[in-house]
């Protein structure tokens, strides 16, 4: 817990607890595809390790230093992550990956895990065949001096002092001048950030990740819609690979939010995506603000004016697909037969569009409590029956009172 007071530095990724499974279960994997990513790097640049990256010039790769305070206490709670740490310990550091755990005694490491750590320090222990045990054949033994170490260089066992992070005399002293030290060194380098411990939180404000994610809306026409649980990674949807989705939930679930969410997306990034947006508003004017948009060509809260933007829409369908057909040699066979959908389909999505508007006057008509007396269980599907012939609005127990 008192390592928590270096969460505030900006060079620090993020300090977890023990019990919190979820964000060391996060690091842990995200640890794994950096290795993986590196070592791709590594491969494309003809390079071995990390030192000869570095070498080689390049400045993009930062060191990372993953810290383990107590590593007996984290694998009593996380036995299974055995084997995550044996990896990081033997391949973190060719790229780049530094591992430092301590330990109240050496068999806190088993002997596969002790192996990959080369260095090694010895601090005051009760049992001094733990001296041996970590610097080999040894017959120095320290006082019980707080501070005061053994570390073995050039195969030499050398005794040192360790030195306090900052003054102060009481710990209270010292972790006020450590906030301070942070302060500084958060304003001395402003544009060095660590990267965070990936997690889900429980809730996402749209405004504070324009600000802190710039580089999730730098994607042209992808828009950043949420976090996968598994790989704690942005998901986002393609407007041009996608031309048609629903937003499905109950009432209050977010539905109103996300489409705002879209919206303020494409406001922000207008100048990335050239966008005109049709909106038709529930009575409820949910989106009213969005009027205010600079690409919003039309909002309404009239169900007829849904004629008037599909003939607009219709409009440029007929501009591109004509220019489309003056450029057919710069586009491929299968652009040009999805351009031909559209006449086909036209007719029939005419159709639908007067029985969308049939159902929707009907609709109109009724309470729309959706108490479902009628039979049916909200009062569209009632609509919809009515305007198929199979109801009618006597059925509505809340219309006929």
């Amino acid at each position: 817990m008192a390592l928590r007071i270096f969460e505030d530095s900006k060079i620090i990724g993020g300090v977890t607890i023990t019990s919190e499974e979820e964000r060391i279960n996060n690091l842990l994997r995200m640890l794994k595809i950096e290795i993986e990513k590196r070592k791709q790097v590594f491969l494309k640049h003809m390079v071995g390790t990390y030192l000869n990256y570095i070498e080689s010039g390049f400045r993009d790769m930062p060191q990372i230093i993953l810290i383990i305070d107590n590593i007996t206490a984290f694998r009593e709670y996380y036995p299974g992550y055995d084997n995550e740490i044996l990896v990081l310990s033997r391949e973190g550091q060719s790229v780049g990956i530094n591992l430092i755990v301590t330990g109240m005694q050496t068999n806190s490491l088993n002997s596969r895990m002790l192996s990959n750590y080369p260095t090694k320090i010895s601090l005051h222990c009760n049992d001094k065949s733990e001296y041996s045990n970590l610097l080999g054949r040894s017959q120095v033994y320290l006082k019980d001096t707080p501070g005061r170490g053994l570390i073995v260089l050039d195969k030499r066992i050398l005794e040192f002092q360790t030195a306090l992070p900052v003054r102060g005399d009481k710990e209270l002293d010292r972790s006020k001048n450590i906030q301070e030290l942070i302060k500084h060194s958060n304003l001395t380098y402003k544009n060095i950030k660590a990267k965070k411990i990936p997690q889900v939180p429980p809730v996402i404000y749209f405004n504070k990740l324009f600000e802190e994610e710039m580089d999730l809306f730098k994607h042209k026409y992808k828009i950043p819609i949420g976090i996968d649980y598994n790989s704690i990674e942005y998901v986002y949807f393609d407007l041009l690979e996608n031309s048609l989705f629903a937003v499905v939930g109950r009432d209050k679930s977010g539905k109103t939010n996300f489409i705002m969410n879209i919206l303020s997306t494409i406001n922000k990034t207008i100048f990335l995506n050239k966008t005109i947006a049709y909106i038709i508003d529930s009575s409820k004017r949910q989106l009213s603000q969005t009027k205010q948009y600079g690409f919003v060509e039309k909002y309404t809260l009239d169900l007829s004016d849904i004629e008037i933007i599909v003939d607009d829409i219709y409009d440029e369908f007929e501009e591109r697909q004509d220019f489309y057909k003056d450029n057919i040699e710069d586009i491929n066979h299968l652009d040009y037969k999805k351009i031909h959908t559209i006449d086909s389909n036209e007719q029939n999505f005419k159709e639908r569009l007067a029985w969308f508007n049939k159902v929707n006057a009907i609709l109109e008509t009724l309470p729309q409590f959706d108490c479902g007396s009628c039979g049916y269980a909200n009062c569209r599907n009632l609509a919809i029956k009515i305007a198929s012939g199979e109801a009618d609005d006597s059925l509505c127990l809340v219309k006929r009172r």
